[in-house]
């Protein structure tokens, strides 16, 4: 049988990630997060944590706190009841958004997970300008992506919010769900094998709590109701692991209100790939795409090919993207840097089994 541990996640971690081994510690998973508190689970047990002074010191010139979906190496006190976080271990995806209250100007939500569901309800809380936001973010995180349309039920023409949603996002997948009725929850299911997790990100209101209870089969998450003008209120508070019954694993989170764009120049070009290419083929390489000849951007906003609005909004990312502190652009280099380590996890692992 396997020990906590595996259940939540960690053979499919450390299959081929690496990291400096240290004979010390224990090696853990956050698996929610309250304030200065963490929740974490061990190979035998689930308890609360909290970052040494060591570590709270160093995170200002290193990698930042850790979040719901971090492994981090923590020394256990001597009834293994508690435990103080020493080290954080190398992420292979991670979510961040921009931040403008904190002084690193970025947070990072969640990592170590497969996938990335994008939840927008099909009702009057559809968004595609959110949807971008989300998708060019994920992009950079290095998970996969898929399209959740909540409500589906609410919705009286579904194949024209779908097709949007194609045109848009033609290389994602896109499924459309009702928790009421059943539909589409099949085709989620299938994403979560044992071990694997996966990202809940949208806006309040969106159905994510509820959508939850679905998968997991009974309701856990709490509930709320979505406010006359279309926006929900948060009943997720916190960010946590959620086991569900065929082993995989969810990571929920709170509606996000503002989804700022930061460091995600390849995000940008992934989504808007459509609109690159027409620069190339502008006449002159410094072309503004306003009033100067042979602008193929201008010709295809003209004839219909490109919609105006989201070249509009094309523009308005790139312009967000500039706009990077040296502190954030350090910290991601950090974060993918430290995946090239050279100490292989599971060879560690075994060594702590032995101690």
């Amino acid at each position: 049988m396997s020990d906590l541990l595996d259940q939540y996640g960690f053979l499919v971690y450390s299959k081929g990630n690496l990291y400096s081994q240290n004979e010390e510690y224990t090696i853990a998973r956050i698996i929610s997060q309250h304030r200065q508190w963490y929740e974490i689970v061990t190979e035998k047990n689930i308890m609360f944590s909290r970052v040494s002074g060591k570590f709270a010191y160093k995170q200002k010139l290193e990698s930042g706190y850790p979040v719901v979906g971090d492994y981090v190496l923590v020394s256990l006190s001597q009834h293994d009841d508690m435990a103080i976080i020493e080290k954080l271990l190398p992420r292979r995806t991670l979510f961040y958004r921009k931040d403008n209250w904190s002084k690193d100007g970025i947070q990072v939500l969640a990592s170590n997970f497969q996938t990335i569901f994008i939840c927008t309800s099909l009702d009057s809380n559809f968004n595609p300008a959110r949807i971008e936001r989300y998708m060019i973010l994920a992009k950079e995180s290095g998970a996969n992506i898929s399209i959740v349309l909540t409500k589906s039920d609410l919705c009286d023409d579904i194949e024209s919010e779908i097709l949007l949603c194609q045109q848009r996002f033609p290389d994602v997948a896109i499924h459309a769900i009702s928790v009421h009725s059943g539909e589409g929850l099949d085709e989620l299911n299938l994403y979560f094998e044992k071990g694997k997790t996966a990202l809940f990100l949208g806006s309040s209101g969106v159905g994510k709590s509820s959508l939850a209870n679905a998968l997991i089969g009974r309701d856990t998450m709490q509930v709320g109701e979505t406010r006359k003008d279309g926006k929900g209120k948060h009943t997720t508070v916190h960010r946590q692991i959620i086991k569900l019954p065929n082993g995989g694993l969810l990571i929920d989170t709170p509606g996000l209100r503002e989804v700022g764009i930061v460091c995600a120049t390849e995000g940008i070009s992934d989504v808007f790939g459509d609109i690159e290419a027409l620069e190339s083929l502008c006449k002159y390489r410094d072309c503004k795409h306003q009033n100067e000849r042979g602008c193929a951007v201008r010709a295809a906003i003209e004839n219909g090919e490109l919609d105006i609005e989201r070249y509009q909004n094309y523009v308005k990312y790139k312009m967000e993207n500039l706009l990077v502190t040296d502190k954030v652009q350090y910290l991601l280099a950090k974060w993918k840097r430290s995946k090239e380590k050279s100490v292989n996890l599971r060879k560690t692992r075994n060594f702590l089994k032995k101690k």
